[in-house]
């Protein structure tokens, strides 16, 4: 989905360091999901890129809803990537429990808190099936089910062209 600009006109506006949050969350207790890979495959992408030195990642693991809204409020990012479960309605985070699902309109409206968030990744499935809103003026999230491989490689992908100055 976009808000009220195309990707490279939003991206290629940034000025200065493109500060990515990189959002791993899998509370299920049989989790297979490769979160921290594609942490991994994000970071390698930066490191090669022509223009690493103006893309700087910070990793929440296991995230709760607590610690998403503190990173946010402890830090100014551009890219808001979240990487787990989900589905049209939430993103599964930590919780004391277990699971913790954090409603795509809650997310919108901490999102909207933060002026400086120009992109949420929603790397999950069947995320923005459902999304008639954007939840900052770049949203991009998946319509169906992902494979793990699937959304390594969109990831992979996507930092390769951030960091390469690329829309």
């Amino acid at each position: 989905l976009q808000g009220d600009g195309g990707l490279a006109s939003e991206l290629g506006s940034m000025i200065g360091k493109i500060r990515i949050l990189f959002v791993g969350a899998t509370p299920r207790e049989d989790d297979v999901i490769r979160v921290n890979d594609e942490c991994r495959a994000i970071k390698e992408a930066v490191q090669l890129a022509k223009n690493r030195e103006f893309v700087e990642i910070t990793e929440l693991n296991a995230a709760t809803p607590d610690d998403l809204r503190r990173a946010l409020l402890n830090s100014d990012y551009e890219i808001v990537h979240l990487a787990g479960h989900g589905d049209s309605d939430s993103f599964l985070l930590h919780g004391t429990c277990g699971e913790s699902p954090m409603s795509l309109t809650s997310l919108r409206e901490l999102i909207r808190m933060h002026s400086t968030v120009r992109c949420v990744i929603l790397n999950s499935c069947n995320s923005a099936s459902t999304l008639t809103e954007p939840i900052a003026a770049l949203t991009i999230g998946m319509d169906d089910s992902i494979s793990d491989k699937s959304a390594i490689e969109f990831s992979r992908g996507f930092y390769d062209a951030v960091g390469a100055g690329k829309s």
